[in-house]
């Protein structure tokens, strides 16, 4: 079978080692909860980190538009959880990334993974930030696009602790496939569209903030689907997307595809337990308390290294607690102060592999992801034996069948079924203004030259 492999630099926000389902409090600011000593001591402390997703720059310019035939495959999630099917490699894949974080397939050298040894590398948080937001952005993995995000390594620094996995809280997913011969798409969107509809959103946010979010929050412009549900599109020729006005609901009760969202529509039965609720609603200056989880898409490292960070500067540094950074100079600092440039201390980044350690302030990680065999069609032997409507009836994920058999809260221990290669790149920018470069709401990825 053809390996299908994509290509992530990830750097930004995410929760830490919540390997079924992105957690965290989604603040109206876009900042995580406050929690141990990074969180609390960060202040305005500057990140310098990037994520580009993307095809591989040295494989087939963009996924295969026909990819390998289904073929058999038996999935063993426990003893007692078992499946076999058909395996599919989809054809390209898109996604919303609303956090990405760094994690372990085993226990972590913390008796407490949770504390200091975070990884957060894309988004703030998984839910609605400042302004109307949606944390995150769109990702066409058939082209390799990059954006600046935030990290939260710092709390990392103690414990330094070994990564070997990576978690994607995703929006939605969609993926192109062929099946019978012909092009087919599977979008399943992880956030109710249009979102001006969320019980969440409409009891903690105010009427201006709702107004913001109908459109700064849509993920899938022109579809209207709820978290979970799984639509599908048979393209009219392989090489032309769906539009979202085709694509189409499964009627379970009828096994027909039908444009109206039926009774019984094919879903992911395992998001209804996400957590999603208006804790305080918000009044006047005060920001709402609310929380909005989306599931995370878990890959496997083939190869592990350490990486963790420290404050440039300030009373918070483990490593120079002097008043201003190791790379400037006392005449270069007071020139910045007498500009009224910011002064804030910014993340220097340590990375550890094969017993060397190499630092600086700008961060670079790529992944270079597998997606062989993701698709599964369970408990089918042949396509030729069913029709396209059964077929799709019995198609889903290796990850989604998982979270079905187990549910979210239950998969934390299984093999991802995404693996990738990484590299990390920690280098010094060029300059201080270009650490200080104010992140941009929302801002869309841009094509890697």
């Amino acid at each position: 079978m053809r390996r299908t492999r994509v290509a992530f630099i990830l750097c930004s926000f995410a929760s830490f080692l919540l390997i079924a389902c992105g957690q965290g409090k989604s603040e109206p600011n876009g900042e995580p909860p406050g929690d141990g000593r990074g969180s609390s001591q960060r202040g305005d402390a500057v990140s310098h980190a990037y994520v580009a997703l993307g095809n591989k720059a040295d494989s087939l310019a963009g996924f295969p538009l026909v990819p390998d035939a289904a073929t058999g495959c038996h999935l063993g999630l426990t003893q007692t959880v078992q499946g076999d099917g058909l395996c599919l490699t989809p054809g390209s894949i898109s996604l919303w990334a609303a956090n990405v974080t760094l994690g372990s397939t085993t226990k972590m050298e913390s008796a407490d993974p949770f504390a200091g040894g975070g990884a957060r590398l894309l988004g703030g948080g998984t839910g609605f930030e400042r302004d109307g937001y949606f944390s995150g952005a769109a990702f066409n993995l058939d082209s390799l696009s990059s954006l600046r995000g935030e990290d939260n390594l710092f709390q990392s620094y103690e414990t330094k602790p070994t990564f070997d996995a990576v978690d994607i809280a995703a929006g939605y997913l969609r993926m192109a496939f062929t099946m019978k011969d012909a092009a087919w798409e599977m979008l399943v969107p992880f956030v109710d569209q249009p979102v001006e509809g969320i019980s969440v959103l409409k009891a903690c946010y105010d009427k201006g903030y709702i107004d913001q979010a109908k459109t700064r929050a849509l993920l899938v412009p022109g579809l209207t689907a709820k978290t979970g549900d799984m639509l599908f599109c048979k393209r009219a020729d392989a090489s032309t997307p769906c539009d979202i006005a085709q694509f189409r609901w499964l009627d379970t009760a009828t096994t027909t595809l039908v444009a109206a969202r039926p009774s019984k529509p094919k879903v992911l039965a395992a998001v209804s337990g996400l957590v999603r609720e208006c804790k305080t609603p918000g009044t006047g200056t005060t920001p709402p308390d609310a929380r909005y989880d989306i599931p995370s898409l878990r890959l496997r490292l083939n190869s592990k290294f350490k990486l963790y960070a420290d404050f440039s500067h300030g009373a918070p540094s483990r490593t120079n607690p002097s008043g201003k950074p190791t790379r400037a100079t006392d005449e270069e600092w007071q020139a910045r102060t007498a500009a009224g440039k910011s002064q804030a201390p910014f993340m220097i980044y340590f990375f550890e592999k094969d017993g060397k350690t190499t630092q600086g302030d700008k961060l670079e990680v790529s992944l270079q992801v597998d997606a062989s065999g993701y698709l599964f069609f369970d408990g089918l032997r042949n396509l030729n034996d069913v029709s396209e409507e059964q077929a799709l009836a019995k198609l889903t994920t290796k990850e989604f069948f998982a979270w079905e058999k187990m549910g979210l809260d239950k998969v934390s221990g299984l093999e991802p079924a995404w693996k990738a290669d990484v590299t990390v790149k920690v280098s010094k920018s060029a300059y201080l203004d270009d650490v200080y470069e104010k992140l941009k709401p929302n801002a869309t990825p841009s094509p890697v030259e």
